[in-house]
C-alpha cells in the first residue's frame, strides 16, 4: 500500500493509521530466519544409505542363492523354495532316482513324491509296488528291485 492511502486496493478495506505505521517498521533483529531444511542431517543420510546397502545385499545374495538352486549346486537341502526353484528351472524333466537326469520324463501326477514300480519282500512274501510313494522303497527295504523317478 502506499503511504497516504486511507483504503485498501484489493478489499477496499479502510486503513488505519497504525496499520500503515507497522508496516512501515524495519524487521527487528532479534527475528531470526528459520534455517533452510531442504536436506536432512547427516546422520539421517547415513542411516538410510546403510539400510540402502543391507537391503541391496539381501537381494544379491538371494539371487545368488536362487541361481544356485536353479543349476543344482543344493541338490540336499530342506529348503522347500530352493527345491521348487530347481524344478522350474531345471529342463531335463526330473531323475530316475539314481541322481542321474532324465531327458524324456514323462509326468507322473506324483508331484514331489517318487513314482515307483517294482517288487520287494517282506517276511518272505513279494508285496508289488506301482504308483506315488513319499520314500523310494531301495531306502527302506534292501530286496527292492524296480524303478523309481521323480518327474511331476
Amino acid at each position: 500500500m502506499e503511504e497516504d492511502a486511507k483504503f485498501c486496493k484489493n478489499c477496499g478495506s479502510a486503513v488505519e493509521e497504525t496499520a500503515v505505521a507497522v508496516l512501515k517498521e524495519e524487521p527487528k533483529e532479534s527475528m531470526q530466519t528459520l534455517p533452510n531444511r531442504s536436506e536432512p542431517p547427516v546422520a539421517v543420510q547415513t542411516v538410510k544409505a546403510i539400510i540402502q546397502i543391507v537391503i541391496l545385499i539381501l537381494v544379491l545374495y538371494w539371487v545368488w542363492y536362487m541361481y544356485n538352486c536353479a543349476v543344482g549346486n543344493y541338490p540336499n537341502t530342506g529348503d522347500q523354495m530352493c527345491k521348487d526353484t530347481q524344478q522350474f528351472f531345471s529342463n531335463e524333466g526330473g531323475n530316475d532316482g539314481n541322481g542321474s537326469k532324465n531327458v524324456e520324463c514323462p509326468p507322473t501326477g506324483c508331484g514331489y513324491d517318487w513314482y515307483c514300480s517294482g517288487t520287494y519282500y517282506v517276511e518272505g512274501s513279494q508285496k508289488r509296488v506301482s504308483g506315488c510313494v513319499a520314500t523310494r522303497p531301495g531306502e527302506i527295504y534292501s530286496s527292492w528291485s524296480g524303478n523309481c523317478r521323480k518327474c511331476p
